[in-house]
């Protein structure tokens, strides 16, 4: 087994020059055996993290989801609005019928006031369409940045290594569709902030998903790493 001793004292010498006592775990020997002598084994690609990992919590836009977002316009109109509380509504259903309105209210059917469209436009000052602004590009950043993200992760799935621990895919997986819930969620909460401003709204944790995620890929890649290094140089693992 250990080459150029043959006898008992020289393999005694050899074995007390030895500075340490090397502690091999049997299992993974075994799992890189395996490799070794297999010749279909191959090489797997590294599990992707999800790039920079951008959460919400860094994009701009975030801070208004918690605010409620009302115009500080005085004039009568927009006086009439607050008290009804009715600026979500009057805002809504002007966005979606004014082009076919023909000079009349879509709901009571009489003919609008010549100045209807600037009383209404005064009813709502910069900062609020500012404000509207930032929610709706935060909205189309905030898709765009977690459709990128789940892309990654799920593309990890799609060719797996056959040997990895079966708890720590079993757990990836978890994580990964909370993740993708969370995410549908808050998607659907910040689209519901943009139609209605006024509310108050609450996003679902990532950043902490995206965290343990991140710890699941590198212990993952620990092993597939072990499982390439084996493959790609065969002929000296083997020894």
């Amino acid at each position: 087994a250990v080459k150029g001793t043959g006898k008992k004292n020289l393999l005694a010498d050899h074995i007390l020059s030895q500075p340490r006592a090397v502690a091999h775990d049997v299992a993974e020997l075994q799992k890189l055996y395996a490799v070794a002598f297999d010749a279909s084994a191959r090489a797997y690609t590294l599990f992707a993290r999800a790039g920079s990992s951008t959460t919400y919590g860094k994009l701009p836009g975030k801070e208004l989801m918690d605010k409620v977002i009302v115009s500080s316009s005085d004039t009568p109109f927009a006086k009439f609005m607050k008290a009804l509380n009715a600026s979500d509504w009057v805002r809504t259903g002007h966005a979606q019928f004014h082009k076919n309105a023909d000079g009349k209210c879509p709901y009571c059917q009489q003919k609008m006031p010549v100045t209807f469209e600037e009383d209404l436009a005064a009813c709502f000052d910069a900062q609020y369409q500012q404000d509207i602004s930032d929610i709706n590009t935060f909205m189309t950043t905030y898709n765009r940045e977690t459709s990128s993200i789940i892309s990654t992760l799920r593309g990890n799935l799609i060719d797996v290594m056959p040997s990895l621990d079966k708890a720590l895919v079993d757990d990836y997986e978890d994580k990964l569709e909370l993740l993708e819930k969370n995410i549908e969620i808050n998607n659907q909460r910040i689209a519901g902030k943009s139609k209605e401003p006024t509310s108050i709204v609450s996003l679902e944790d990532t950043d902490s998903l995206l965290i343990e995620i991140g710890s699941l890929i590198d212990e993952i890649n620990k092993q597939v790493k072990a499982n390439n290094d084996v493959v790609n140089d065969r002929k000296t693992k083997k020894n």
